[in-house]
């Protein structure tokens, strides 16, 4: 009777893993499939429901709508492009969240609908008008989210019905699996069949009985044959529930059978800034807690997407400039055209921090002006600072030193908004402060931005105590809009001068 209940069939099984692997990609597919043409056809509506309305009411000159909307479709290819390479690296593992990503990313592509066409139009030789602009970008809005949401509830359908890639028991003491078996149940890529539960040794005749709504399927000791019977792709194992040997009995088990075998870490709790990997090291099994690195948050993706478009355009357009001031600050004064120097960054981490060079080359060091310094704790400010030259009083006057940081944007070690960061002489060798401990800290949970609550709430002439008090209350109270009202009072307070020096 053992030797009944532990066969199996290889070559079965290894169908069944092979299928399971197709249907996976096969959903992925057709996920994916949904929501790209959702957003081809937003756009493609935006647009054309742009010029018709343009057309009707007078407000441009064209022989033909259509002639012209088969003009125009360039712009908008290279928008959809940036779009689907965004959904891609964006794109969580196993699950997305589809509700605040359709909102994240039509807030995205307005933004860059409007900057890419008012910047291209012209230059393709075909004239767009600052009220198709402005339409196509509202009308943009409001499609994403509709077909956004309108895709999403067109998968959910399709993919309810579609044969599940994996077939799911769940092993372990009825008393603890509960909390699993309820994430399992809320997944929501809908690529799983949770078939039931396997309970350890002493729960013998429960067949049948349930555990949080889940049938009994048996003990630990008839696993294999409910692997065959059952056609289990998976057994999810909460080790902490199991003794050492019905765990490894498990493994052994699914292992020899071709069984995929999930182990629930449970005292180790899921952190946000952190994404689980399991591999080896030096031989050993081992579960990495990878820091993430592009945001935990579909928010903050969105916030990279938006600091690489914007950058990327603030660098091209104002090339011209920063070659002048480059020119300028060669012809005027002995030295590199910039200053490189280590800042501290996200999670403490140094990063070589480029600005133009507004000082002498030989008189950069602090030591001999270090008397003269006007405020405490962290920051080094001196009003009439004698190492500056008269260029670089210009240039700090309307911040037009810090524009190389756009290079540092794009190397993901800054964005354009967030606390400014510190030079690495002025903290502690780990990037922290044992005074102000606290602020470090929250600082530190963000990238370092170009602009920031500082710069459009004094500039300079902030104590440090209120400097502090700004960084802790924009990492607390970080939102995209945030984000965009800093930027536009940036300019202003720039243009007019406000605190620098």
């Amino acid at each position: 009777d053992r030797q009944q209940t532990l066969a199996y069939s290889p070559e079965s099984i290894a169908d069944l893993r092979r299928r399971a692997s197709l249907l996976a990609e096969v959903r992925r597919l057709i996920h994916a499939g949904i929501a790209t043409g959702c957003d081809l056809a937003a756009v493609l509506s935006a647009w054309k429901l742009a010029a018709e309305s343009l057309s009707y009411f007078a407000l441009r000159e064209a022989a033909s709508t259509s002639e012209w909307f088969a003009s125009t479709v360039p712009p908008w290819w290279g928008l959809v492009a940036l779009w689907l390479l965004w959904r891609l690296a964006s794109r969580q593992r196993g699950e997305v969240n589809p509700v605040f990503g359709a909102r994240a990313a039509a807030v995205v592509l307005a933004a860059l609908t409007l900057g890419i066409f008012a910047l291209l139009g012209r230059a393709m030789g075909v004239e767009i008008s600052g009220a198709f602009v402005g339409l196509f970008g509202a009308m943009s809005y409001g499609l994403f989210v509709v077909c956004g949401a309108l895709g999403e509830r067109l998968s959910a359908v399709l993919l309810e019905r579609a044969p599940a890639a994996d077939y799911v028991a769940i092993v372990g003491d009825p008393t603890a699996i509960g909390p699993v078996l309820e994430r399992v149940k809320r997944y929501r890529g809908r690529e799983v069949h949770l078939i039931g539960v396997v309970l350890p040794k002493g729960y013998s005749g429960a067949e049948g009985l349930t555990v949080s709504g889940m049938n009994v399927l048996g003990e630990i000791s008839d696993l294999a044959k409910l692997i065959n019977q059952e056609q289990l792709t998976r057994v999810i194992v909460v080790d902490q529930s199991l003794c050492p040997e019905e765990a490894e009995f498990v493994r052994r088990t699914a292992t020899r059978m071709g069984v995929v075998t999930s182990h629930v870490l449970e005292p180790l709790k899921p952190r946000r800034e952190a994404r689980w990997e399991v591999g080896s090291h030096c031989g050993l099994a081992v579960v990495n807690l990878r820091p993430v690195e592009f945001g935990r948050s579909a928010g903050e993706r969105v916030k990279r997407v938006f600091d690489v478009v914007c950058a990327s355009l603030a660098l091209v357009l104002l090339s011209p400039l920063m070659l002048l001031i480059g020119l300028l600050i060669r012809l005027t004064s002995e030295g590199p055209i910039f200053y490189l120097a280590p800042r501290v960054g996200k999670g403490g981490r140094y990063f070589t921090f480029y600005k133009f060079r507004t000082m002498y080359a030989n008189q950069c060091s602090r030591e001999h002006v270090k008397e003269l310094n006007e405020k405490d704790g962290h920051i080094f400010k001196i009003r009439n600072d004698p190492r500056v030259t008269p260029l670089g009083r210009l240039l700090r006057r309307f911040s037009l030193d810090e524009l190389p940081q756009l290079i540092n944007v794009l190397k993901g070690d800054m964005s354009l908004v967030g606390p400014r960061p510190l030079p690495a002489c002025d903290l502690d060798p780990d990037g922290m402060s044992r005074d102000f401990r606290h602020w470090a800290e929250t600082r530190a949970k963000v990238l370092p931005g170009i602009t920031g609550l500082w710069q459009v709430r004094g500039r300079s002439e902030l104590s440090f105590e209120q400097m502090m008090d700004l960084d802790i209350e924009y990492v607390e109270n970080w939102s995209f809009w945030l984000d965009l009202q800093i930027l536009l009072v940036t300019p202003i307070v720039v243009l007019l001068g406000r605190g620098a020096h």
